[in-house]
Formats: structure tokens, C-alpha cells, sequence
């Protein structure tokens, strides 16, 4: 029971009437709010105690069970669960904060739940942290305590991320029963209307409407930030239908805010594809502009071209239009594969963080993790057939055991090894000089080469036994780390740099670079450019520098492992970003040989504080590599 409340039921229980205007006076409340408190403290207390009104004279508490009365207005007792552990007592105090409408003595707050003063500040912290997330923050006032300020849909998104765990009032039952009866009225509207929302979207909207309907209950009535947005009048429609029949089951009424807030997340939650509830999947000019920023920031920074790839648009625009709603007005959805996604599909979360960006500048709003793994994850699904290409090799064999012997050796790799392979063309040592090595992505050699040749060489034997197989066959799956040879150079790898700002640490590795390498005028520009239009900021303490556009007619990576680590700007949400190892990428576009190999590394580097942090503490191009082929 909120301190409110149980302050209203101390007042009446002296067994004297007090009318609504007194009690307003005495908790310093308007009378509209007390008589909404008196709803709730009736239906809080219905199993041992009732609240008897009276014309002119006021209400009165009349107990019918004084031991369930104690239980019940006891604060720890009442809430469910007595809070052990520094979760759940930040647990508890987030749902103190967001249920009282007055102000919180921490000296009271420790006392319920019997911990020190100091616990109870190392646990405020984190709550302030937890709340400041949410666009809440905490009043103080000397000699009064805490309040919660923000607005009424932040406290109740709060609360979902909380689990929708509220402080209980009687067993855990009673609120899954409830629940459960929301869901059949819910479930009831989604088969009338052959609704399409995925399992975990249903239960999260289940978990909304409780939550609503416990905050009507309680009083806190929804009436801000919502009144001007254009919802689909067929939704509405619906979501009224809903809102009617749960007013009768639940008894509490909906306000026409609280309506147009569900619909939101109607909105917000439902699969577009398939739908005959909004007729025709019309994607807005500005939806259409965004997914081809997103494809266009993503082909600039991996060389992946998805310009052409129409079913991946289409399934970015549909995630998108529920997507704009979400961000627009703060709706939180989870992704129960989050981390399954991250492990097993680091480049596609990787390149839909970087797509995120742009969403994350047009919306002003930095994307939760969850989201980037849904938009990774539509990546993924399109990178299947994308890798595919990309990794089967064109491959020279340089054979001298004659013709026959080469088309038969030729012959045996395409056989056992087809799912790498795309073709495989023969020459003997002599012809090699003449031929034009952009034809092929690597060279297989029978015979040692002891000219220079521009493409990696990999040393194979004239026949091939199990053992062999299954070398060649993680050759070709990484090719022995043939990508480090082609894009890494041992004099590119810098640990001198010691600049204090972005700026300058982007200014000295590229003067660095152009020390051993020419580059070409205008190329720390370019860079400093692409950076000022969108941080290249990614993983743990790591940045991804390139220029603006392809402007060498060569390939190469240069890493600089910083003495410290440089602040290098700030998130959308204004936290700020570090980095201390920054690499310089630059591709031209003929040669991108092995790029998915070569993101695919660099990706579960930058990803991994534990990879990140072995480089940092011992920089070599040697640990780099060690890294890369898994060492």
C-alpha cells in the first residue's frame, strides 16, 4: 500500500466521518484526488475493512479483519517479497518512488526494508541511474526527502522494464490472474480482427493494459504528451472495443488519453505484414528515405552494396513504420534473443549498429540494444546470401606437373571444396607473369612463386589426403588469415600516438600513415569529415576511421593503440564515448578482396572487451594477428 493511501485509512480509522473537502486539506490534495484514493484504499482493503460513506457527514473506515489490516499496511509485508538483495531493494525503491505522490524520508525507506542509511545510498545511486535512463529524475527538498519528477508514460515504461512487478497487494496469484484475464480479452480482439502480433509482443501489451489499469486504479491518470498524434482511426476503433470491455471486467475507466496511449502501442507492436486492419502497407516518403541513409552509411563504411537488394528494403520498411512510433514516443520493446543474436551474428549487429546511427541522429534518441538486434537480424537474413557470393573464390592454380595433371587436380578442389569455390583456372609458372591477376581472388601453388604477385598465395599439395582436405578447407574459410597479409602491414601498426582530443588522434594517424604509404591530397579531410558527420565509434573502446569516400587506388588498415584512452564525443543520450583503439580503413574499389573475413575479424575484436583489452595491454601487430586466427 503507497504511503498515501495508508495515511487516508490512519485518518478514518479514529471511527469519526471526515468529509472529502477535511481529508483534502489534511493530506494536501484536491478533493477529486481523494475520493479516487478512497476507490482504490476500497478495493486494497476489501478483504478486511470497508469504507463507509455517508451524505453530509464524510467516510469512515469500518475493520473487518484488524490482523489482515496490520498484514496489508504494513509496507514490507505488503509489497510481496521482503527485498534481500541490492536488486531487489533497488527493485523496491524504483516502485515506492513511481506509486507516491509525496515525498520519500530515505531514514523511512531504510527502515522498511531494515538496512543502514549507507545501504540505502549505494542503492539510491543505482536507482538514480536506472531512473535518469528513463527521462526521471529526483526532487529534494530539505526536511521532506525525495519525489519523483517525470512524466506519467516514463514512470509506467519504468515499470514494464521492471518486470511490471509492482509493489503486490495479497499473493502473486491474484495478479496473474488478472492477467490472464486481460490476455483472453485481449486474444478474443486479435482473432475478431485477424491481428498479427508475434507471442512476446502480445504478452508485452498484456503487461501494458495491467499496468494501466493498476496506475487507474491507484489514481495516477494518464493525460499527457499523446493528445496530438494521429492514430488510425480503425485502431482506435478497436482499441476501444478493447478498453470497453475491459472497463466492465476490471471496473475502472479509461480516459480517452489512456485509449490513444494503447493504440500506440497497437501500433508500435504489430506486424504490419499480412495485416487487414490498416488496408494497404503504404510506406511514408520519409520511411523510404531512411532505410536508403541506412544502406548508403552501411555500403560506405563495409563496401556492402544493399542498394539493389528489394527484399531486404521491404523488410526494413515494415520494421521501420512500427519502428517510428516506438522511437517517437519512447515505447520500450525487448528482444528475448538479444544475446544469441550478438554471439552468433557479430557482423549483422555490428553493420545494424552502424545502420542504427542514422536512426539513432534522425530521432535524436539513441537505440536500445534490443532494437539494434532486431534491425541485425533482418542483416542477417540478407547477408545468408551475400557471404555466399563473396566467400566462393576465383582461384588461379599454378600447377607444372603438365596440363592434364592441373585440370585434374583443378578438378578434385572443385569437387571437395565447392561450397568456397566459384571457379578455378590453371596456368603453369612461366604463363603467371602474364596474366591478369584481377580476374582471381587467391592463388593455389603446386610450385613455390619467388616473383611478387598482388594477390595471397596459398602452398597446396599436387595430391590431397583427409588431413589435407581439412587444411585447405579452413584455408579457404579464413585463408590462414590471408586477409592480415593483404589489408595489415607491420609498419602501419602505431603505439607512439598520445593526443588528448578525436581531432588530433585522427590528424596523427593519418600523418602517420602518410609517412610510410602516399596518400593521396585531401585524405585527412575526407576523414575528419565522414567522423563530423557520424561517430565511427563502435564496440568497446574502439573506432572505425575511413574517409568520406574511396580516394586510394589501394587497400590497407592502419591501428593505432593509444597510450590512454581519448574521449571521442558523446552517445545520442549524452553519455560520453572512449576509445583507445582506432583503426584506419581505406578501400579502394577494385580491390576488396576477403572484405567479409576481414569485417567478420574486426567485428569480434571490437565487440569483445576481453580481445579489445589483450590488445591494449600488449600492442604488437603479432597479438593483432593472434587475435584474429583465434590464438
Amino acid at each position: 500500500m503507497d504511503r498515501e493511501i495508508k495515511r487516508l485509512a490512519e485518518i478514518l480509522r479514529d471511527g469519526n466521518y471526515h468529509t472529502a473537502k477535511e481529508l483534502a486539506a489534511q493530506t494536501g490534495v484536491s478533493e477529486k484526488t481523494v475520493r479516487l484514493r478512497l476507490k482504490s484504499m476500497q478495493y486494497m482493503l476489501r478483504a478486511c475493512a470497508e469504507v463507509e460513506s455517508k451524505a453530509r457527514y464524510g467516510y469512515r473506515l469500518l475493520l473487518t479483519d484488524e490482523a489482515v489490516y496490520r498484514e496489508k499496511t504494513d509496507p514490507v509485508k505488503s509489497c510481496g517479497f521482503t527485498p534481500e538483495s541490492a536488486g531487489e531493494r533497488v527493485d523496491y525503491l524504483l516502485h515506492r518512488l513511481i506509486d507516491s505522490r509525496d515525498y520519500l524520508r530515505l531514514d523511512d525507506l531504510a527502515e522498511e526494508m531494515y538496512i543502514s542509511r549507507n545501504t540505502i545510498s549505494l542503492d539510491m545511486k543505482k536507482v538514480e541511474q536506472i531512473l535518469s535512463d528513463f527521462g526521471l529524475s529526483l526532487k529534494r527538498r530539505p526536511g521532506y526527502g525525495i519525489s519523483l519528477q517525470g512524466r506519467e508514460t516514463a514512470r509506467r515504461r519504468l515499470m514494464v522494464y521492471c518486470g511490471g512487478r509492482e509493489i503486490q497487494i495479497g499473493p502473486e496469484s491474484v495478479t496473474k490472474e488478472t492477467m490472464a484475464r486481460i490476455g483472453d480479452r485481449l486474444k478474443a480482439l486479435v482473432n475478431r480482427y485477424d491481428l498479427e502480433f508475434t507471442e512476446f509482443n502480445f504478452q508485452n501489451i498484456v503487461l501494458h493494459l495491467y499496468i494501466s489499469y493498476k496506475r487507474i486504479e491507484k489514481g495516477f491518470i494518464l493525460s499527457d504528451g499523446i493528445g496530438d498524434v494521429e492514430i488510425d482511426e480503425e485502431i482506435l476503433h478497436m482499441v476501444r472495443e478493447l478498453t470497453d470491455d475491459l472497463s466492465v471486467l476490471l471496473q475502472i475507466t479509461y480516459t480517452d488519453a489512456e485509449i490513444r496511449y494503447i493504440a500506440l502501442h497497437f501500433m508500435g507492436k504489430q506486424s504490419l505484414h499480412g495485416s487487414g486492419v490498416t488496408g494497404n502497407f503504404v510506406v511514408p516518403p520519409e520511411i523510404i528515405g531512411l532505410v536508403d541513409e541506412m544502406i548508403e552509411e552501411i555500403r560506405q563504411l563495409f563496401k556492402m552494396d544493399f542498394r539493389q537488394n528489394l527484399e531486404l528494403k521491404l523488410r526494413l520498411y515494415e520494421h521501420l513504420v512500427p519502428l517510428d512510433i516506438r522511437l517517437r514516443f519512447g515505447l520500450q520493446l525487448r528482444n528475448p534473443l538479444l544475446a544469441y543474436v550478438r554471439a552468433e551474428y557479430p557482423l549483422p549487429y555490428m553493420v545494424a549498429e552502424c545502420a542504427c546511427k542514422v536512426l539513432g541522429r534522425r530521432y535524436e534518441r539513441e537505440l536500445s540494444c534490443d532494437e539494434v538486434s532486431y534491425i541485425a537480424i533482418l542483416f542477417a537474413l540478407a547477408m545468408e546470401y551475400f557471404e555466399n557470393i563473396s566467400r566462393k573464390k576465383r582461384i588461379l592454380l599454378v600447377c607444372n606437373s603438365g596440363k592434364v595433371t592441373a585440370q585434374l587436380i583443378a578438378l578434385r578442389y572443385q569437387k571437395e571444396f565447392s561450397p568456397y569455390i566459384d571457379s578455378i583456372d590453371v596456368c603453369n609458372l612461366e604463363t603467371l607473369k602474364k596474366q591478369n591477376m584481377k580476374k582471381w581472388d587467391v592463388i593455389f601453388a603446386t610450385v613455390p612463386i619467388r616473383f611478387s604477385v598482388p594477390l595471397p598465395v596459398i602452398n597446396i599439395p599436387l595430391s590431397l589426403n583427409d588431413k589435407d582436405v581439412e587444411q585447405v578447407r579452413n584455408l579457404l574459410r579464413r585463408q590462414d588469415g590471408g586477409y592480415m597479409n593483404y589489408y595489415y602491414r607491420e609498419e602501419l601498426f602505431f603505439t607512439h600516438i598520445a593526443a588528448e582530443s578525436r581531432e588530433q588522434v585522427i590528424r596523427d594517424i593519418c600523418e602517420a600513415t602518410g609517412e610510410t604509404i602516399a596518400l593521396p591530397e585531401g585524405f585527412y579531410e575526407s576523414v575528419q569529415k565522414r567522423e563530423d558527420m557520424m561517430s565511427t565509434a563502435y564496440g568497446y573502446r574502439c573506432a572505425l576511421l575511413h574517409p568520406w569516400f574511396m580516394s586510394t587506388d589501394f587497400s590497407f588498415a592502419s591501428v593505432a593503440v593509444l597510450k590512454e584512452p581519448v574521449r571521442w564525443g558523446s552517445g545520442v543520450t549524452g553519455a560520453p564515448r572512449y576509445v583507445q583503439v582506432v583503426f584506419l580503413i581505406s578501400l579502394a574499389e577494385d580491390e576488396l578482396y576477403c572484405i567479409q573475413e576481414f569485417y567478420e575479424a574486426i567485428t569480434e575484436l571490437v565487440l569483445s572487451k576481453e580481445r579489445v583489452e589483450r590488445l591494449i595491454g600488449t600492442p604488437s601487430m603479432e597479438v593483432l594477428r593472434e587475435i584474429y586466427m583465434g590464438h
